[in-house]
Parts: structure tokens; sequence; C-alpha cells
């Protein structure tokens, strides 16, 4: 399946996991991007039916691992952000990907939540204060692989948060915004390019529901681009807010 991809190449920065909220922001509201919304049928309509083979559910597992970054990222975010049309940028985004998410969570039978949660656990009882340092070694006869390499995704996520979460915290007010769309922008390319080679390996069935979910996160790289340019370029107080529209510039299947 073909696609138009985005044109600009970057180093792909690991998913953001904001482990804690930010200063809040003040500002004048900026002006939403400018688009029609996607037609209907590339967002409302329903999926059919989808049977996933082994391969797929390792892809599907892998891609709740990312999408829950994202979510968690979008909700702490949501806390800090003083821009009025970023804010209804990625409140809106943010309902997508919770959608995805359900979506994956049910194809496998729950397991994504549950390999989520549990990967928390872990990684919560191996911080405890009172937790003796050991070598961490857990024989595959007792975890699952998937389940392991996952819990160490998650923590290597949250790592990296906590690096990237505390220079957001250094920067002023006024400035966030701006900052956080430069990061969100690297996210969104990397999970452009995630779906994009997990479509090639997934099977038809599977590889139709990550083109959709590809196609609508091409729509808010878009957005987000066009929200980075403004603020990046135009005097708040000089901007008037329009309603957030997603910008439909995607190559259909």
């Amino acid at each position: 399946m073909r696609r138009s991809y985005v044109s600009a190449t970057a180093t792909l920065s690991i998913t953001l996991f904001l482990a804690t909220a930010c200063a809040a922001v003040a500002g004048e509201p900026a002006r939403a991007p400018a688009g029609s919304e996607l037609p209907p049928e590339a967002s409302a309509a329903a999926a059919p039916e989808v049977h996933l083979n082994l391969i797929d559910k390792k892809l599907a597992l892998s891609l709740a691992v990312d999408m829950q970054a994202q979510i968690e990222m979008a909700e702490f975010a949501l806390k800090s952000i003083g821009n009025d049309g970023l804010r209804r940028f990625v409140t809106a985004r943010l309902e997508d990907q919770r959608k995805f998410a359900d979506e994956l969570n049910t194809l496998t039978d729950g397991r994504a939540a549950s390999m989520l949660a549990q990967a928390r656990r872990e990684i919560e009882q191996d911080r405890a204060p009172d937790r003796v340092p050991e070598k961490k070694f857990r024989l595959l006869s007792v975890r699952n692989a998937t389940a392991m390499l996952a819990r160490i995704r998650v923590e290597i996520l949250q790592e990296v948060a906590a690096l990237q979460c505390g220079e957001l915290a250094a920067k002023s007010a006024d400035q966030f915004d701006v900052h956080y769309l430069r990061y969100d922008l690297l996210n969104q390319m990397q999970t452009l390019a995630t779906l994009g080679v997990f479509e090639q390996q997934a099977s038809a069935d599977f590889a139709q529901l990550i083109h959709r979910a590809w196609t609508r996160q091409q729509a808010h790289y878009v957005s987000a681009g066009q929200l980075l340019r403004q603020l990046e370029t135009a005097p708040l107080a000089a901007v008037v807010p329009v309603p957030n529209e997603l910008v439909e510039t995607v190559t259909q299947p």
C-alpha cells in the first residue's frame, strides 16, 4: 500500500512520557490550523472485523506501548499548555489516540492494557526506596518475552521523559508551548515511521487498520506544524483564534 510520507527527515526521538507536569503557561490564543476536517470515511467509518495473526499481535502490543506514551504525554502537557489553539488541537488529537489505544486493546483481547499495567507495577517495585539492588534477570520460561520487552521499553521512555521534562521545566511560561510543539513534532515523525513500517509487516486486514491510523497521524502532523509556525512567527496578541480543524493533506490508499 503506497502513501505520501513527510518530506522532512530528522533523527527520530523517543516518544515522550512526561512524568511530571511543567509550569503553567499564560498567553493569548493562537489561530488553530486552517483547513477542512478529514472525510467521514477516514475517521468515522466502522472498521471491518480484523483477525490478528501471531506477528500482528506483536505489532499491536508494540503500538499499544507507543500510543499509551502519547496519551500520557498529552494529558500531562494539557496541564501546562497556555495557548488556546494548541490546547484545542491536543485535546482533539488525544481523543483519536484514546480510540486507537482502545481498538488495539480490543484486538489483543485486553492483553495490551494488562501488559502495560504489569510493566508499571514492576517498574515501581524496582524503584522502591527499600528495594535491594540486584541484577535483573528473568527466565523466558517464567516471563513472556514480549511482555519483558514492553516493560523495558516503558522504562526507557520514562527515563528519557524525565530528561526532556527537565528541559521544558527550565523554559519560561510563555516559551513552553513552542518548545513543547518542537518535541511533539519529532514524536509524530517517529509515530508516522513506526506505523509505516508496521503496515508493511502486518497482514492485509491489520495493515488497513494501521493505514487509517497513519492517515490520522499525518493530518495531526501537518496541523501541529502549522501551529508551530504561527507560534514562532506571529505575535500572539495579534492573532485571532478560530475553530480548530485538522488539515487534510494525505494520500488515500
